[in-house]
């Protein structure tokens, strides 16, 4: 969704403001940082703190249970997965914009189009990994690749 709606934001940018293609790239950014704004704001303003100086009744209540320590391999594969995270978005970071590069030049996509093709990968990935989960194990997981 984050694709097509930046890619609807440059395009609209460029097209009804009248904007130059340099410019218009730069607007979906202003604008994911004006709603990342809002959002902190009705977090701060909704969200109520459960940790802390504030809520010291309610911890007293809670039992010791809610205070996990991750020890031995659960923190190893915790430490793990964020180290894959972290190279994966790095990753991701690097060749992301030469894939859209590569589409706006190599097939003259739009950026709503090129939005859509990347909103629509996203989603076939949601789905071949919702269908081994979905089968309850009923197959193999080694057949999962063959699903999408």
């Amino acid at each position: 969704m984050g694709s097509i709606f930046g890619g609807t934001i440059q395009f609209l940018s460029e097209t009804s403001l009248g904007l130059a293609l340099g410019d218009s790239y730069r607007i979906p950014y202003f604008v994911d940082s004006a709603l990342s704004v809002i959002a902190m704001g009705l977090v701060a303003w909704k969200v109520r703190e459960t940790r802390g100086h504030s809520s010291i009744r309610k911890r007293k209540e809670m039992s010791k249970e809610d205070d996990i320590k991750l020890t031995g391999w659960i923190l190893r594969s915790v430490r793990v997965l964020y180290i894959y995270t972290l190279t994966n978005g790095f990753a991701v970071g690097f060749i992301a914009p030469v894939g859209v590069l590569f589409l706006g030049e190599m097939f003259g996509a739009i950026p709503f189009q090129i939005g859509v093709i990347l909103s629509v990968s996203g989603f076939v990935g949601i789905l071949c990994n919702f269908f081994p989960k979905w089968n309850n194990g009923t197959t193999s997981l080694s057949a999962s690749p063959y699903l999408c």
